[in-house]
């Protein structure tokens, strides 16, 4: 899934469109892996969460092409599997990346409801405080 986003960087000679389809692929792929997953695999919750992080890495002009769909996927991830996230670092990482597209003027708000649900419905001591 993500070869494919590797690959493309490493061969320059790629046209745009290429690079774009193939990282939408990997990750739309990843966000919808960690929620069909989420609520069935405890043990690798984190290594899930934790692969969101490649999200955060995307050059600045793929993640802005693609900010509004991704934050409404992370929205809908947080809103089907909050109680089965249970750690610091599953919660950073997805709170990293609503803050990342908080000054997306069409991804803030699928942010800001998902930040809005987290404060309201989630609870418990593995919420970050800092």
């Amino acid at each position: 899934m993500l070869r494919c986003y590797v690959t493309v960087l490493n061969d320059k000679s790629r046209d745009a469109v290429y690079v774009l389809r193939c990282v939408e692929k990997a990750v739309f792929r990843l966000l919808k892996v960690c929620q069909r997953l989420l609520p069935y695999k405890e043990n690798i919750i984190d290594e899930l969460l934790k692969s969101m992080q490649l999200i955060l890495k995307l050059d600045a002009r793929v993640a802005d092409a693609y900010c509004e769909p991704i934050t409404q996927e992370v929205m809908h991830l947080v809103k089907a599997n909050a109680t089965h996230i249970r750690s610091h670092l599953g919660w950073r990482k997805i709170i990293s990346l609503l803050f990342t597209t908080a000054r997306h003027p069409e991804a803030s708000g699928f942010g800001f409801e998902a930040l809005a649900f987290i404060m309201s419905e989630v609870r418990g001591p593995f919420l970050p405080l800092t």
